[in-house]
């Protein structure tokens, strides 16, 4: 066994070893380190060293005989593959003096990557979804705010590198980008995953403790708008819609923002709603238990202006979804981009008609959502001459006190009165008509 100095002349030039055998070259500069030559033509480089009464053959690296490498860009003497080589043999050969296998060493290495890649916060994060998220009445909502203002952020982070500076700078980056209520929710969920992690002594404590966003972004403001008469009008001017047509907000858009108006319904509760919660036949919908905030089935009974809506929209083959982009398998989403949209067409539509200009409104409206339409709803049955119990049942609100224990009746034909009422007041508001005739229609639906 030859001792030749490792160069990438040397390498270059080494041919097959003859038939049945091997040889095997030591390098001057590195002892226990070699190269090992088959009669196919592999080189090996190679480290045999004892370690106890063991004798360990490693190799390391190989290319075929007269294909070595040319000299890396790195300005080395030797080529990259050598100095890999003789770099990891000097490691090895380290763990070989200490006593230790090689092989061992970089399995336990192995095994500490894989437990970090199954202690990153993406990990626990998606476990803590699936294993307790999935089973709350608010899932999707949630599991939206986890994966874009958590996961995204910590994704590759060990979940003891997170520490309480990067959770209350978390709370600030996200306030610091005009989502204050983001900011308390996203505390909120991260509090809830790490106390999950605590529970099940995957952490020791939680980041997330005794930090109060309140003194981070200041206290929630509860909203108190509601539309004005104006723009109800031209919300309900810009959400008129011809079904197939190319032009304006159309289905599923437009029907389904007056459908909130119409019901009251929560902005999910009528974003999910399908065919199978809704009887034209009886002029009724209702919403199972499950989807519902309070946990508890809600039936609504459907004035003449929903069940009119409900009727005229498209039913699909591919899912029963009843608002629907993608043929009825999926609900419709993208709410912010939505309110957007008719907002904007609410704007446009009183600049493509000046001579109809709608007084107190000559732009597109400014910080309304989706919400405001139930609260909207909400304050107009108020100046209706209907009864509180009633309004706030067609809310889905639990009756007050011992109501909700004794009272069992579900006031069907007293939910339907008051929303042929409120459906009345609506058309007078954005279909403006003498009164007579007002009072002549809202008569005509009660009997």
């Amino acid at each position: 066994m030859a001792r030749k100095k490792f160069t990438t002349t040397f390498l270059q030039s080494l041919k097959a070893a003859p038939q049945g055998k091997r040889e095997m070259y030591w390098d001057t500069e590195l002892p226990h380190f070699g190269v090992r030559v088959s009669d196919s033509g592999n080189v090996s480089f190679v480290i045999v060293r004892r370690l106890g009464k063991k004798q360990l053959k490693r190799t390391l690296d190989s290319f075929q005989a007269g294909k070595y490498p040319a000299l890396d860009t790195t300005k080395e003497k030797t080529s990259g593959l050598l100095a890999k080589a003789r770099a990891r043999a000097r490691e090895e050969l380290a763990d070989i003096s200490n006593n230790v296998d090689p092989k061992v060493r970089q399995a336990q290495e192995q095994q500490a990557r894989e437990r970090e890649r199954l202690d990153t916060f993406e990990k626990l994060a998606e476990d803590y979804v699936e294993r307790h998220v999935k089973n709350l009445r608010s899932a999707k909502l949630t599991e939206q705010v986890i994966r874009r203002e958590l996961i995204a952020r910590w994704k590759k982070k060990t979940i003891k590198q997170i520490s309480r500076r990067d959770v209350i700078e978390m709370v600030e980056a996200v306030a610091a980008s005009g989502r204050p209520a983001v900011a308390h929710q996203a505390l909120a969920h991260a509090r809830s995953l790490f106390g999950w992690a605590v529970e099940r002594d995957i952490l020791p404590h939680s980041p997330a403790d005794r930090i109060s966003p309140v003194r981070l972004v200041g206290p929630l403001t509860q909203r108190d708008r509601i539309l004005t008469d104006a723009e109800l009008k031209a919300l309900w001017g810009a959400t008129a819609w011809v079904l197939g047509s190319a032009e304006g907000l159309n289905y599923p858009l437009a029907p389904f923002a007056r459908l909130l108006l119409l019901t009251g319904l929560r902005l999910r509760e009528a974003a999910e709603l399908t065919w199978t919660e809704v009887d034209l036949g009886a002029g009724s919908l209702t919403i199972a238990a499950e989807r519902m905030k309070g946990n508890e089935p809600h039936t609504l009974p459907l004035a003449p202006m929903a069940l009119a809506l409900l009727k005229s929209l498209p039913r699909w083959d591919g899912g029963d979804y009843v608002f629907s982009t993608q043929s009825g398998s999926n609900p419709i989403s993208g709410f912010s981009k939505f309110r957007k949209r008719i907002g904007k067409a609410m704007g446009e539509g009183v600049k493509d008609a000046p001579e109809a200009k709608i007084d107190g409104v000559s732009e597109e409206p400014e910080n309304w959502s989706f919400h405001d339409l139930r609260r909207t709803f909400r304050t107009h049955l108020s100046a209706l001459p209907i009864p509180v119990l009633v309004a706030e049942l067609l809310l889905a609100h639990k009756q007050p006190g011992l109501h909700r224990v004794y009272d069992r009746h579900r006031y069907l034909q007293e939910k339907l009165e008051a929303l042929t009422l409120w459906e009345g007041r609506l058309r007078s508001i954005v279909e403006p008509a003498p009164a007579n005739v007002v009072a002549i229609r809202a008569q005509a639906a009660l009997s």
